[in-house]
């Protein structure tokens, strides 16, 4: 699975809207959009850390070094 799609599906299943999500990790709600098209392909490191925490996956998921 496609690391947008892990993000799209990890969301949906916490019932989180992309500006919930977008405020746990401290960033626009566009910008969770752009994650969960595959736009954004560099995302910084602790914007992966927040996205992790607030998804409860790890980091190297993200990463791609580690499946879900």
């Amino acid at each position: 699975m496609l690391v947008k799609d892990i993000i799209r599906q990890k969301r949906k299943e916490l019932g989180l809207t992309y500006e919930e999500l977008g405020k746990k990790c401290g960033v626009d709600k566009s910008t969770v959009r752009k994650w969960e098209l595959g736009l954004i392909n560099n995302m910084r490191r602790d914007n992966i850390i927040r996205l992790s925490k607030a998804l409860d996956i790890s980091p190297l998921v993200i990463l791609e070094m580690e499946e879900n």
